[in-house]
């Protein structure tokens, strides 16, 4: 079986844009990372999904995952150079099989975000999510209260599911799920140092992918199970949490369905200012560049909201991680889903600026022939 990489080109970028020297801590990356990657194709909306792992290094990225299809694959990348460029963007320049690119992504070190800007080789839209695996974990460090983040596409019905709820890991081994579209309870058992086996009563068992910062995910490759395929993502709640602690600039990441399951990437940056007002500047798959503005607040678990101005309308409502580096959405409107938010370290001055182009490794993990 054969594989390529993806070279996209995305034009007339309009983004808030930061003066931001190399950071270490987003550019050093190496390590044992936990992959998933959800997706529906631009004309069929039919769903795909990935999931597995990737060990990475200065000088090379082993990808080891599978797919809805029901293979398994490992795919290796060269890296050539790494550089965090204006704005917070990470630059990863990498080659294989002898075809080179660069990938354009968000990172905090423990977390890198990318999402596909124009249709891939299969035509597909997607969400690519990478994580850290946690190190010497113990069950007290897993029990708490959970944000819980889901977004499922239907296989056969193009019907779109997603939810916003609290998952709560108890002491005794035993979970509770509740959201306002439904509830469940089950069993936990921790696995190792970064795996999280959840029993789900009267259903089946998934095993949960542990990073640190509280975040946990699940991405299903499983259409046969329940005829869906999608993710659950997992922040842990906090205490005490201020204002002060979110404020800054942030690069956004998402991938929003609609009832057709349509998909839509959305990606730019969000500036969380100290007078309770957010400014965005994004650019969607649909060619689109805007600007929005509103008020945002946050309670003391974390929770944070971010109110539009022109409509009035909570536009996301999410989580801010137990180490201030990120915030997981879900948005709201026509298209739902799960959006990114990686911050940027000490942003610069904020000024806008217009990109003619950025080019993009595309490295999308998809079956391009079969040999039998």
């Amino acid at each position: 079986m054969n594989r390529i990489m993806r070279i996209v080109f995305v034009a007339g970028f309009t983004a808030i844009i930061t003066a931001v020297p190399l950071f270490a801590g987003q550019a050093d990356i190496s390590g044992d990372y936990w992959y998933g990657w959800l997706g529906a194709n631009a004309t069929t909306g039919v769903p795909g999904s990935d999931s597995g792992t990737m060990s990475a290094s200065d000088t090379t990225w082993t990808i080891q995952y599978t797919d809805d299809g029901g293979g398994s694959y490992t795919e290796t990348m060269q890296i050539d150079d790494k550089r965090v460029i204006r704005g917070g963007w990470l630059e990863v320049d990498a080659t294989q099989d002898g075809q080179s690119g660069t990938l354009t992504m968000a990172s905090t070190g423990n977390v890198l975000v990318d999402v596909t800007r124009t249709p891939d080789a299969d035509g597909d839209y997607g969400f690519g999510l990478y994580h850290k695996k946690a190190t010497g974990m113990q069950s007290s460090d897993i029990a708490g209260h959970y944000a819980c983040f889901d977004h499922w596409l239907d296989v056969s019905s193009r019907g779109t599911s997603t939810g916003f709820g609290t998952v709560s890991f108890d002491s005794d081994g035993s979970w509770s799920y509740i959201s306002p579209g439904g509830s469940g309870t089950g069993s936990w058992s921790l696995n190792g140092n970064a795996t999280a086996s959840l029993s789900i009563a009267g259903e089946e068992t998934v095993e949960l992918g542990i990073g640190p910062g509280g975040l946990m995910t699940f991405f299903d490759t499983d259409p046969l199970e329940s005829d869906d395929l999608g993710h659950s993502i997992l922040l842990k709640k906090g205490t005490g949490r201020t204002a002060s602690e979110a404020l800054g600039i942030y690069l956004l990441q998402g991938l929003y369905t609609d009832n057709g399951e349509n998909p839509l990437t959305e990606w730019g940056q969000v500036s969380l200012q100290d007078d309770s007002y957010w400014l965005m500047a994004c650019q969607n798959s649909d060619g689109e560049s805007y600007t929005k503005s509103g008020t945002w607040n946050i309670e003391g678990d974390g929770y944070l909201q971010m109110t539009e101005f022109t409509t009035g309308s909570l536009l996301y409502e999410g989580y801010l991680s137990l180490d201030a580096g990120l915030i997981v959405a879900a948005r709201m409107g026509d298209y739902t889903g799960t959006a990114m938010m990686v911050q940027v370290p000490e942003p610069g001055t904020l000024c806008l600026l217009a990109f003619g182009g950025i080019a993009l490794l595309r490295y999308r993990r998809r079956l391009i022939t079969k040999d039998m």
